[in-house]
């Protein structure tokens, strides 16, 4: 289940970090906490139950060091956790009839609208994918470096096997089958984060396996770190 969140404000350049994506996620921990779910979410180390991802709009641009970008900008927000889903979309639902800001960077934003998408279910064994943000998978054996799908065998066995431990712990449920991602066309790059960076895949792709697991991967997302605004992405020729 998935909704977009349209924040607006002066329709000014802001000049944001490079590393604008922890911006996006205090706003996420604010949500929380007004829903009364922030230590559902956030009070022990877990697989998050959501996926999120920001976008600063058509006129975002890098100058130098920074970003640059003129309101509105836009978060898209998945669950499979219904308690999830419909506690955000209530807060963010009080939040723009009373007004609600968000800081980013010098920027006072508020919820101008929030566009509840038609859920999509799963009942065929591929997708065709297209990422929201990029898809980020720790290499197990040096968890400071990230796996590119370039080395399919490796990133896929490790997709996979993470991706049925994180449905089984959220949903209860052992998924049969494997998860394998194909990339069609696209890149695997660095991105800044918290500091430093973070290596990921972003572009088109093919996801493949039960349609449970890539259910589980369509409303949570997919990789890790999807707290944190990477892993959602959205299906090419889909009208959602």
């Amino acid at each position: 289940m998935r909704f977009e969140i349209t924040l607006s404000g002066e329709p000014v350049d802001i000049t944001v970090s490079l590393d604008y994506r922890s911006s996006f996620i205090h706003i996420m921990k604010k949500i929380a906490d007004a829903s009364g779910l922030y230590d559902y979410l956030y009070g022990e180390k877990s697989h998050q139950r959501f996926a999120f991802s920001a976008r600063l709009g058509s006129s975002f641009r890098i100058v130098g060091e920074v970003a640059k970008a003129i309101p509105p900008f836009f978060i898209n927000f998945s669950s499979g956790d219904l308690v999830v889903f419909n506690s955000f979309l209530g807060t963010l639902t009080r939040f723009k009839k009373f007004g609600e800001s968000f800081r980013i960077a010098d920027a006072s934003l508020h919820v101008s609208n929030v566009t509840v998408q038609r859920p999509y279910v799963v009942n065929r064994s591929s997708l065709e994918c297209k990422t929201f943000s990029h898809v980020v998978l720790r290499d197990p054996k040096n968890p400071d470096l990230c796996l590119s799908p370039d080395d399919s065998d490796v990133f896929n066995e490790t997709l996979s096997e993470y991706m049925k431990k994180k449905c089984e712990a959220l949903t209860g449920k052992a998924p049969a089958g494997d998860l394998t991602m194909t990339p069609v066309e696209g890149k695997f790059e660095l991105i800044r984060h918290y500091g430093g960076f973070i290596g990921g895949f972003r572009g088109f792709f093919t996801l493949s396996g039960s349609p449970d697991l890539l259910q589980f991967a369509y409303d949570f997302g997919l990789g890790q770190r999807t707290g944190q605004g990477f892993g959602l992405f959205s299906l090419v020729g889909a009208s959602l």
